[in-house]
């Protein structure tokens, strides 16, 4: 019985640092792309495709930074 309480144990504690993993790489990047957002619009105040790819580009990167950081965390 303790056996099986441990395999469900383990178990669930993978899953939610994965979970943790993901969430912190996806609201870092959303984050990092908010404030990207608001310094582009300072800078282009009439050009939303450079706002857009600034606010895209800096998550992207941020999330693929945190990814590859946390990585060797998880496993």
């Amino acid at each position: 019985m303790e056996a099986v309480s441990f395999a469900i144990t383990t178990r669930s504690q993978r899953h939610m640092t994965l979970m943790q993993f993901w969430l912190t790489i996806v609201f870092g990047a959303s984050e990092i792309g908010f404030i990207a957002a608001s310094i582009s619009t300072w800078y282009y105040h009439t050009g939303l495709v450079a706002v857009l790819a600034w606010t895209v580009g800096a998550a992207l990167v941020t999330g693929l930074g945190l990814a590859l950081l946390l990585k060797g965390k998880v496993e």
